[in-house]
């Protein structure tokens, strides 16, 4: 008997879900209807790439990078670690403390657990920064998680040309974003 504990870390769809500025809103309409006398139900779903729980491939930020479906599944799937975070900016100093390996999926369960709810756009939230990123890419993680809509830093923050997402992308490293991870403690998990 398999007694593993499942536990979803996405956000649900809705009209009402927090979607990245200047992005499409997320809408969901019937096609066919079978109240109306349709042989089917049918809907047809618009939204953007970056809606709710998602993965950056590396053609997000990367000319000619990795797009989704050519990406390796072993980079993707696996044993995760879920490491709490109570910094408020992810640095190196904070992840060297970590034991982060080669090919490890790490997510990231910072604050923003705390009052990011999936409908709310959040003024100030926990991101990863430069150094950070770089000491990822470094140690050739497999794959990168947060519990916000970007990693990245707000725009008027950025001290640089180059981002987080073209660091970690840049190294062949997806971004899971806008993960639920208000039920998840620390650990290991597959």
């Amino acid at each position: 008997m398999d007694d593993r504990k499942f536990i979803d870390i996405s956000f649900p769809y809705s009209e009402k879900m927090a979607i990245y500025p200047n992005n499409p809103h997320y809408c969901c309409r019937k096609i066919s209807d079978m109240q109306k006398g349709d042989s089917c139900n049918v809907s047809g779903i618009e939204m953007g790439t970056h809606t709710g729980t998602h993965l950056d491939a590396p053609s997000h930020f990367i000319k000619d990078g990795m797009t989704i479906d050519q990406l390796p599944l072993e980079r993707i799937n696996g044993k995760a670690r879920v490491l709490c975070i109570k910094e408020k900016v992810i640095t190196k100093v904070c992840l060297e403390k970590c034991r982060i390996e080669k090919g490890d999926i790490i997510i990231f369960r910072t604050n923003n657990s705390d009052v990011f709810e999936g409908i709310n756009v959040l003024e100030t939230y926990v991101t990863l920064d430069y150094e950070g990123a770089q000491y990822l890419a470094d140690k050739r993680v497999g794959m990168i998680g947060i519990d916000y809509m970007t990693i990245e830093r707000p725009r008027a923050l950025r001290q640089q040309e180059k981002s987080v997402h073209q660091i970690l992308l840049g190294a062949g490293i997806p971004i899971l974003e806008t993960l639920d991870l208000r039920n998840v403690e620390e650990g290991e998990y597959m």
